[in-house]
Formats: C-alpha cells, structure tokens, sequence
C-alpha cells in the first residue's frame, strides 16, 4: 500500500512554508493525485508520485523558474527525487547530526572494547580449561598407573603370604 503523507510532513521534507504547498497543489492541480487537492471538508495527503512531482517543483522553484517551465518538465515525464529524512536532518541541522553519530560512535567503540575484552577472558579461560584438562590427563594416567602398581604388589603379596603358609 502506498504511504500517505500529511501537508506538515511535507513542507518540512521539503523546506517550504505549508501555504506554499497549498499554492502548488492548486497550480499542479492536474499532475497531483485525487488525494493532494481532496475538495472542501477533507485533509489533504501526499503519495510517492505526489512526491516526485513535489521535488521537481521545490527543486525548480529553488533555481528560480516559473509555473510554465515546472508544467513543461512534467508534462514531459521528468520528476524529482525526493530527499530522505536523513539527508533532510543533515540539511537542516549538520551539527546536531554529527554530534548524535559521534556520541552513538564512541557508544560502539565502547561496547567493541567490552567486547574484546571478554573475548580476550574466554579465550583465557578456554586455555585455562585447556591446561587443566591435560593436567587431569596426566593425573589419570598417573592414577591408572598407580591403581596398576596396587594391583601386581596386592599379587605380590598374595603370592607372597601363599609361600609363607606352605
């Protein structure tokens, strides 16, 4: 479905007063959907074609032609492209933007920092689990060792006490 804008969302997208926008949805009346000129009792909306058409006309507006030079274009099918309100931001207000990407940027340097540094602790203690681990290995074999040494001196003495007896 296609997003409806209102008249405020607009002239703030494309920096004109909303008596402005009036005056070009009476002027383009023709190149502008049913919603952009409603009739009497009804709010006025925008859809993306209203807004290609609404770019052309700000951008030729801003280069300073007139009304016949903006019908001409969109009669030949030409349109404008419309701004994100990123590039809107940034237009408007470039320090506030820089400063909110620079502070969410140091967030995300920090967050990276934590981050690394609890990589640099499990890889610690993944080593750590490594060590022990072949420190019981050793441990096992030495016990299974050592239970085999129990086993031939309890044959030892088993043999042993069998000779005593005789």
């Amino acid at each position: 479905m296609n997003e409806l804008h209102t008249p405020g969302e607009i002239a703030e997208l494309f920096g004109v007063d909303p008596q402005t926008l009036r005056n070009w949805c009476r002027e383009f009346l023709k190149e502008l959907s049913v919603h952009a000129n409603p009739g009497t009792g009804n709010h006025r909306r925008f859809d993306s074609h209203d807004l290609s058409i609404i770019a052309l006309i700000a951008q030729m507006r801003k280069d300073g032609l007139t009304y016949e030079d903006i019908h001409a274009s969109l009669s030949n099918g030409q349109r404008g492209e419309v701004p994100s309100r990123l590039e809107l931001a940034i237009s408007r207000n470039p320090t506030e933007i820089i400063t909110r990407m620079e502070s969410k940027m140091i967030d995300l340097q920090t967050r990276l920092a934590d981050l690394l540094d609890e990589h640099e602790a499990l890889i610690k203690e993944r080593d750590d689990l490594r060590v022990d681990r072949a420190l019981l290995a050793r441990r096992e074999i030495e016990l299974k060792a050592a239970q085999e040494e129990i086993a031939r001196l309890n044959r030892e003495i088993g043999r042993l006490e069998g000779k005593g007896q005789g």
